[in-house]
């Protein structure tokens, strides 16, 4: 018996001793495994920005004795002349307190040794607080997109483009100019890209202030550089403010479009090689259609979609199988693609949903029309970011939020904006035609230096706000504000002639609340952004000019005496599309006045209005300089008045390179060629920026009324009436 329990206890001991010996090779593996795992994620994290997991607390890391590092990299796959960015940093950032709502883990990295302390001091600079917020902000709108089933929108559209191929989130602030114009105190509104860093030039971003003044425009990209070495350390964008009028603001920022120059440095859109031989798309397995809006030139259309997604789509044609129809109103494009991404995983829900019993599949042979294919061009491209119309994303790439989802954060975007006192008695010039001036002072009130002067609608000297005014009172503006019944084509306020600046008052709810297009229909109500402007049914004001001076409203009895003094006719409105509403509110001033008969008595003033049809040649800027050359000098005439209104401020994409960033450039084209020839511009490019989003017909962001168009014939007739 002593033998056999001498036995087992020699058995446990060694069982002991194996099963010892096996935890500690067991534990020497997991501790090998764990650094391995380690120093893998090192690697990874020291090429990657940052790692998101929305459920574990945010923490910032930073080395003890390292300095922030940025990397610009050429990104292939991208957009033609986009960067991508890898972002290393270790000394910590001063008042990066906030705790963020994603982690961001940032591997150490030496500094460049030819890097000057001031430089990476320059780059380490404070971000504003809120952009833990911003990025959530973003990264709250991609799980929309997720949980509806649209990822495959989110990367072309607004701020989910921006994130997901340059990887920039954008945070705004209000803050106060570092360079004050004039002595004046310059208010700004700043805004940053607190993520991978890019050329801020890239985005050209809309802003307003609203308040009891409202400004808008687009935001300036500024770029801070070295003093020592003349590098540029960071940029951002600024909208400089200088409110006179003290209370309550909001401000509101939405992204325009991306690479906007590449758009302006060439004259025309670049074509696509293409053939009716298939050959040139067999090698792209993947292709998938979808169904436009407007697309009245498709094959240009097709060309341009296929190259803003450069490195992704190979190829494209036309028609779209549903719709083959030599004929047909029905357009789209098939795009093809080499691989399987989140850019070739759409599914279009016009064509499998809305309109899958109308499609035409079986349409004979002889119906149909022959298919074009095509490759994408290589040069660099703008493109369109806006939730507003665009021919490619408004019916089978819509916003899901037209609020959010082309939006600048604001971790506060409400302020009030208290005036130093020694400015608060500083009001703006009295519009002196705010009421009703008898008619011996109309010529004493165009000699006086307060009146607006021609010259001041130019590019350079178009300086100026809207006012909002006191709702008037029932001495002031005796009839209640009603729609004009006698407006047959879209709703414009009652004229008085008695009281012209009731004028002003505007309801705007009633607004783009109608759409006649083809495809209107199917429009997400939700994919178009309307502010609180868009609600106000007790709108009243007029746009300002810096300078002080002011625009006369005339009543009829004064316009009237005007025309007879001068001798008036014609007032023939020029244009087509913007040109037609203008038709209206021209028609509708005039409809109490006599025109000189100039048929029957001679020596009249011939009076013109016109818009150039500039929307109609936005694609092709050497055809516009060659419309603008073909015009007849009216210098030569002492008996011709011929105004026209420059183009609007855009906030949508009518068709190729028809956009907001060209649109600027285009006016400036026509005002240097057209003023020497004797034609007065009227600045409606600067007016219309405040109300592009709530006052245009349709919501198409392109057809202002409202405010914009009153502004445009009160300064008509007032430089009319003013002149000798």
């Amino acid at each position: 018996m002593a033998r056999s329990r001498y036995l087992y206890l020699c058995i446990a001991s060694i069982v002991i001793t194996i099963f010892s010996i096996y935890l500690v090779c067991e534990n020497l593996r997991v501790i090998t495994s764990f650094r391995n795992e380690r120093n893998e994620k090192q690697k990874q994290y020291a090429n990657t920005t940052t790692k998101v997991t929305p459920e574990a607390p945010i923490n910032i890391t930073y080395a003890p004795t390292e300095n922030l590092i940025v990397e610009v990299t050429p990104n292939t796959t991208a957009t033609p002349g986009a960067t991508t960015a890898t972002q290393t940093a270790s000394a910590p950032i001063a008042n990066l307190a906030p705790t963020l709502a994603e982690p961001v883990i940032i591997s150490p990295k030496s500094p460049n040794p030819s890097s000057s302390s001031e430089e990476v001091e320059e780059i380490t600079s404070d971000l504003p607080n809120g952009f833990s917020s911003a990025i959530q902000f973003v990264m709250d709108r991609k799980e929309v997109y997720q949980v509806q089933n649209k990822s495959f929108i989110w990367p072309l559209r607004g701020i989910g483009y921006l994130h997901h191929t340059h990887d920039v989130v954008l945070l705004g602030e209000i803050a106060t100019s570092q360079a004050p114009i004039k002595s004046d105190v310059k208010n700004v509104v700043r805004i940053y890209n607190v993520k991978n860093p890019i050329d801020c030039s890239k985005i050209l971003l809309w802003v307003r202030v609203n308040g009891p003044e409202i400004f808008a425009g687009h935001a300036n990209a500024i770029t801070n550089k070295s003093t020592q070495t003349n590098n540029a350390t960071k940029c951002y964008w600024e909208f400089e403010f200088d409110a006179k009028k003290s209370g309550s603001y909001s401000v509101d920022a939405k992204v325009i479009s991306w690479n906007p120059k590449a758009s302006m440095k060439s004259k025309a859109p670049v074509g696509c090689e293409s053939s009716q031989n298939s050959s040139l798309v067999d090698l792209f397995p993947i292709h998938e259609s979808f169904f436009g809006f407007k697309m009245f030139n498709n094959g240009p259309m097709c060309c341009e979609i296929c190259s803003r997604l450069a490195g992704h789509c190979k190829g494209w044609s036309i028609p779209i199988p549903a719709y083959p129809g030599i004929k047909s109103i029905r357009v789209g494009c098939v795009l093809y693609f080499a691989d399987a991404s989140v850019y070739s995983s759409f599914k279009s829900t016009m064509l499998n949903d809305v309109l899958i019993n109308e499609s035409k599949f079986d349409l004979p042979e002889n119906e149909r029309a022959e298919v074009t294919y095509g490759l994408p061009h290589n040069q660099p491209t703008t493109y369109f970011l806006g939730c507003g119309w665009s021919y490619w994303f408004s019916l089978d790439f819509p916003c899901l939020s037209g609020d959010l989802d082309d939006h600048v954060f604001f971790l506060d975007n409400i302020f009030t904006f208290p005036l130093p006192e020694e400015k608060e008695y500083m009001p703006l010039h009295k519009d002196e035609g705010a009421g009703i001036m008898p008619s011996d002072q109309i010529q004493s009130q165009a000699q006086t230096q307060s009146s607006c002067k021609i010259d001041s609608e130019s590019s350079v000297n178009h300086n100026g706000r809207w006012v909002r005014k006191p709702w008037p009172t029932e001495q002031e503006c005796p009839n209640a504000m009603e729609k004009d019944q006698d407006a047959k084509k879209f709703g414009i306020m009652k004229f008085d002639g008695n009281y012209p600046h009731c004028w002003h008052r505007d309801d705007f709810s009633d607004v783009g609340n109608r759409c006649i297009e083809a495809g209107c229909k199917w429009i997400n109500p939700l994919s178009r952004w309307r502010s609180s402007v868009h609600d106000e049914k007790d709108w009243y004001g007029n746009w300002q000019h810096d300078s002080g001076c002011s625009y006369s409203e005339y009543t009829d009895e004064q316009l009237q005496l005007c025309v007879d003094r001068r001798k008036l006719y014609g007032f023939e409105v020029e244009g087509a599309s913007i040109a037609e509403f203008m038709r209206e509110y021209v028609s509708q001033r005039l409809r109490n006045i006599t025109l000189y008969d100039n048929n029957s008595q001679g020596n009249g003033t011939k009076v013109t209005l016109s818009s150039f049809r500039l929307l109609h040649h936005m694609v092709d800027m050497q055809s516009w300089e060659d419309k603008l050359r073909q015009q007849r000098n009216v210098t030569v005439s002492s008996k011709e008045e011929f105004f026209w209104f420059n183009g609007y401020f855009l906030s949508s994409e009518r068709q190729v390179w028809t956009l907001g960033s060209r649109m600027k450039e285009f006016n400036l084209v026509a005002e240097q060629i057209l003023q020497p020839k004797g034609y007065k511009m009227l600045n409606a490019f600067d007016m219309s920026a405040a109300f592009t989003y709530d006052t245009a017909t349709q919501s198409d962001g392109m057809h202002i009324i409202g405010p914009p168009m009153k502004m445009i014939v009160t300064k008509f007739f007032h430089y009319l009436c003013s002149s000798d």
